[in-house]
């Protein structure tokens, strides 16, 4: 039993997290339903529906999603959130500086 608690002990230091962001934009409404014309964007590790849940009362919040991406890393100790990652073309390197050569669509590398 302790030989077991020990290795969960020294491997559970080497343990990742990982979490997804996602860009909401907010449309509050007065207790009738109708629209305020408020609008205000938030980033959040809920999505709209948790959020709409979570936040919100029925009919005084309208969650629309903006965007949404992936961050590696841990959550811990209320750290920003990572910045969306510009993604480029699906062209490699050595073709970007010659624009005569192009590869097919289909023939490119993919990166997970």
């Amino acid at each position: 039993m302790k030989g077991v608690m020990l290795f969960f002990l020294l491997f559970a230091s080497v343990a990742q997290a990982a979490y997804r962001v996602h860009q909401l934009k907010l449309h509050g409404h007065d207790r009738t339903g109708k629209p305020t014309g408020k609008t205000l964007v938030v980033l959040t590790t809920l999505d709209p529906y948790q959020y709409e849940t979570a936040q919100g009362r029925y009919r005084w919040l309208t969650v629309e999603l903006l965007d949404t991406w992936y961050c590696p890393g841990d959550t811990r100790y209320f750290r920003p959130f990572c910045q969306k990652v510009k993604v480029r073309g699906r062209v490699p390197n050595a073709l970007d500086r010659d624009p005569k050569r192009t590869l097919d669509y289909y023939r490119q590398p993919v990166i997970p």
